[in-house]
């Protein structure tokens, strides 16, 4: 039997080294891909039921069946997409009534501005009806956790495109 020649075998063993890394990432990156997706089943479970105990009764299932009038929905054809989720945070945790009235003031102002008939045709297509129902603050109800649930459960009612554009909508206030 002939010596190696030492320059192959280090080739060999780096060679071999390297395949070993390179296998470990791909298999690790898989174990941390599915561990981050069954995290997010987690999260949209527990989102569905809080859901169904503190949202569904005025918003309505998934297509908005079953809300109350004057309540959007949260499906596709709402609007809560629109929104960032610091807006929803904010909303769920202080409620609609601030941010209602500051609405209605801005819209009185404008009313004095342009006139009734542009801004009812405004609040006609906002979906603001008077004396709609204002949401409830669930501070000190529903935790960060719960909010993020809540959230990533509506987010499975909007289509990919919805989604995509939620993620790029501004952080207002």
């Amino acid at each position: 039997m002939q010596p190696r020649n030492p320059r192959v075998v280090l080739l060999l063993g780096v060679g071999a080294g390297f395949a070993v890394a390179l296998l470990a990432i791909l298999l690790g990156a898989g174990i941390v891909e599915r561990r981050q997706a069954a995290d997010q089943e987690a999260r949209v479970g527990r989102g569905s039921e809080l859901y169904g105990a503190y949202c569904q009764t005025c918003h309505g299932d998934s297509r908005g069946i079953g809300g109350q009038p004057g309540v959007p929905s949260h499906g596709p054809e709402g609007h809560t997409w629109h929104h960032s989720d610091r807006n929803l945070t904010e909303t769920i945790l202080n409620g609609s009534s601030l941010m209602a009235q500051q609405m209605e003031e801005e819209l009185e102002e404008m009313r004095r501005q342009v006139g009734d008939e542009i801004v009812d045709i405004m609040r006609k297509q906002m979906g603001l009806q008077d004396g709609a129902p204002r949401m409830p603050a669930w501070r000190g109800t529903l935790a960060d956790e719960d909010i993020d649930a809540v959230l990533a459960y509506i987010r499975t009612f909007w289509t990919p495109e919805q989604q995509r554009a939620q993620q790029q909508t501004p952080m207002m206030r």
